[in-house]
């Protein structure tokens, strides 16, 4: 930015050069009190021109600063609501898997265990992927919401209403 500002400044002299070698007119020396005046407006233009400047990189640089540092921390959300399936939820389900080997038909033993395994298996894969496909995140949920429902019984009901797709022309 100092090497800017010289080579500023060094423009306007070189041009006041210039113009003091292409006229003709005889030029007299300001007073030292128009100098002052003269030189402190321009100085006081090119300080302007210059802070403008700096302010405008530093304005850019923290809004960069800031997105990046908001993208940081919603992945870290994202990780965070991943990592609590895991524990917790694993615990409940295999209680609930206890439940109904003791209560149930085997058939539906089996089908809540697939539905857990796929579950699982979608998470283990997609733990480091940034974007998922809706098919996908539809199938996860699912899967979750027949967790839930099954576990719970008739006081969760859940309900996936997708939108016919469009058609490619």
């Amino acid at each position: 930015m100092l090497l800017l500002f010289v080579a500023w400044e060094a423009v306007g002299f070189l041009d006041m050069l210039r113009d003091y070698y292409t006229s003709n007119q005889h030029w007299e020396l300001p007073s030292i009190g128009d100098m002052l005046v003269q030189n402190f407006y321009r100085g006081a233009v090119d300080s302007i021109l210059l802070m403008g400047l700096i302010f405008g990189k530093k304005y850019y640089e923290n809004k960069l600063d800031y997105i990046k540092l908001q993208n940081g921390q919603k992945e870290l959300e994202l990780k965070v609501l991943r990592s609590q399936y895991d524990p917790h939820f694993l615990y409940n389900c295999l209680n609930t898997i206890d439940a109904l080997v003791d209560y149930s038909p085997k058939e539906k033993v089996k089908e809540y265990i697939a539905h857990l395994a796929s579950l699982y298996r979608y998470l283990i894969h997609s733990k480091d992927e940034e974007i998922a496909t809706l098919e996908d995140e539809i199938s996860l949920a699912r899967n979750y919401f027949y967790l839930i429902e099954t576990r719970f019984g008739n006081d969760y009901n859940f309900e996936i209403i997708e939108q016919e797709k469009p058609k490619a022309n």
